[in-house]
């Protein structure tokens, strides 16, 4: 599947020497035909990977021809439901089984723009059926025959770290103070007291 807006954490081996909104400048001679650096932002070593944070997928399905007729009335019967379940493998005792799954939980939204679907689904959710899986069950269908989806975008969530980073700031503090000593070569000392007990300091 396609992505028109993803993201990405990166960790630099050293400063960009630039501003970080012309990142996508000097990375696209060198990136895949097809990828490109929207936009880049430095963030503070305590934030959450942004993995963490994501919340919903919005995506965009352009129907092929041969599943317009079945695709509308299955899809608009899932939309006005209150559960619906679909049958995907996994695993049970260590053997792949069919097993029924609940799926009407995980979408968000759902509407019809001419032939193309948009809707969205849940990220935080154990659940981890992937969209084309989903579309497939839900039109009972295989899923090679889901071609056409494309990921529009991510929504992602309040960084609970940096909403709290205060919480960090003496833990950032004693990391640097030890990394500051280790590079001095400093270490602790030891001495003897007059109960022959070892003391460090």
């Amino acid at each position: 599947m396609s992505g028109d807006r993803e993201w990405a954490d990166v960790t630099l081996s050293g400063p960009l020497g630039f501003p970080a909104a012309a990142l996508g400048d000097h990375l696209q001679p060198h990136l895949t035909p097809g990828l490109a650096v929207l936009d880049a932002a430095e963030i503070p070593l305590v934030s959450s990977p942004v993995s963490d944070l994501c919340e919903e997928a919005h995506w965009r399905w352009q129907c092929p021809v041969e599943l317009r007729d079945t695709a509308r009335p299955r899809l608009e019967a899932f939309a006005t439901s209150d559960r619906w379940e679909i049958e995907k493998q996994g695993k049970q005792a260590g053997q792949k089984v069919l097993k029924s799954t609940e799926v009407r939980s995980l979408v968000t939204r759902m509407a019809w723009e001419g032939d193309a679907l948009r809707f969205s689904t849940r990220l935080r959710t154990e659940n981890g059926t992937s969209p084309v899986k989903l579309l497939a069950g839900i039109l009972a269908c295989e899923p090679a025959a889901i071609t056409g989806l494309a990921r529009e975008s991510v929504t992602l969530g309040e960084d609970p770290r940096l909403r709290n980073a205060y919480r960090f700031e003496t833990k950032l503090s004693n990391l640097y103070e030890d990394a500051v000593l280790l590079d001095c070569g400093t270490g602790p000392t030891t001495r003897d007291d007059e109960d022959d007990e070892l003391l460090i300091r």
